[in-house]
């Protein structure tokens, strides 16, 4: 979805990247439990919302009022960007055994897991406290839930009407 906005105009931003490249300049190899680890470690240093904040100021940068940041994690995050002017929380999901074929199809260093380790994974994402991940709390933070379960056109469309829905002019299409 990220590469659709993008391409309909979008700056786009990820939270894991900010950590990813911390982790770089750290000389630590990156993996889920890493990006996890670094994470929480910065979230417990800096406030819950230390990314989104890094992330607000990379986006203002860019002087831009549209922007797309993906890989939210904590309620903290979510609302910071909300108390942001036209800030929107969108929660994707799809089934399990899909997100881990597209994760092993994207083949980023730290993915080749097993199923069963990708669920862990997962799992350890789901429910935290304030400065830990905390997936299913940023769901029911969500303005608008998306199923990710067919093809990237049919995601686009549905976030088109998730948008429309919600009075977002031009939504996520080229000059919108």
């Amino acid at each position: 979805m990220s590469s659709a906005l993008k391409d309909a105009g979008f700056f786009c931003l990820s939270l894991s990247d900010l950590l990813r490249r911390e982790l770089s300049r750290r000389g630590l190899a990156e993996t889920v439990d890493a990006l996890a680890d670094l994470g929480n470690a910065l979230r417990a240093e800096r406030g819950g919302d230390v990314l989104a904040r890094e992330a607000y100021r990379t986006i203002q940068s860019q002087g831009t009022d549209r922007a797309v940041v993906d890989s939210i994690r904590t309620v903290a995050e979510a609302r910071f960007l909300r108390s942001k002017p036209r800030f929107l929380l969108v929660a994707v999901d799809a089934p399990v055994e899909l997100r881990y074929q597209r994760v092993m199809g994207r083949n980023r260093p730290g993915d080749r897991v097993t199923l069963e380790r990708f669920v862990a994974q997962e799992t350890r994402q789901l429910s935290g406290g304030a400065t830990e991940q905390n997936l299913l709390a940023c769901i029911e933070e969500a303005d608008i839930l998306l199923n990710n379960a067919g093809s990237e056109e049919e995601l686009v469309q549905r976030l088109e009407s998730g948008l429309r829905d919600r009075g977002v002019p031009g939504g996520a299409r080229r000059g919108g």
